[in-house]
């Protein structure tokens, strides 16, 4: 079998999709991804996240080889990605129903264009997305009675 390396793999395949690793059949240990919520679940679940070196998933990444991604697999050590997850889900993972509210979206939006305009940095133009109450509200309130919906229409 001949072995293909990242950067081979790279230059073939314009979009590497998700990789979840199952192994011995005990349930998904692990999630190779590029730059993708699945990313994201996988940190929150503490499994290990693997990546290529140029994506911003990198710095928390357990890996950033396939081969340091494989090694990792069932040997992951605990790290603390938390102050991680909370800015994304504090100032940039969006929660979608807030999509749906367009008085919400264009005040978002115009802060986020007033921030950008007065900052030096440009992750301050990363404002925050809401209060922590109704982020919690849409992403556990909202999302699980979406999650329902598809699960049992017409309850």
């Amino acid at each position: 079998m001949q072995r293909v390396s990242q950067h081979d793999l790279s230059r073939r395949v314009p979009i590497v999709l998700h990789i979840v690793a199952v192994p011995g059949g005990r349930g998904w240990d692990g999630v190779w991804s590029v730059s993708s919520s699945v990313g994201y679940q996988a940190l929150l679940f503490g499994r290990v996240l693997g990546t290529p070196p140029t994506t911003h998933l990198s710095s928390v990444a357990d890996a950033t080889t396939f081969e340091g991604f494989f090694d990792q697999l069932g040997n992951r050590t605990s790290r603390n990605v938390d102050a991680f997850l909370a800015w994304q889900l504090e100032r940039y993972l969006v929660p979608a129903p807030f999509f749906n509210d367009g008085r919400w979206l264009r005040r978002y939006l115009q802060r986020r264009l007033d921030a950008a305009s007065s900052a030096t940095d440009p992750i301050d133009a990363f404002v925050p997305i809401a209060d922590a109450e109704e982020l919690m509200e849409a992403w556990v309130t909202k999302a699980s009675e979406a999650g329902a919906a598809l699960l049992w229409p017409g309850r």
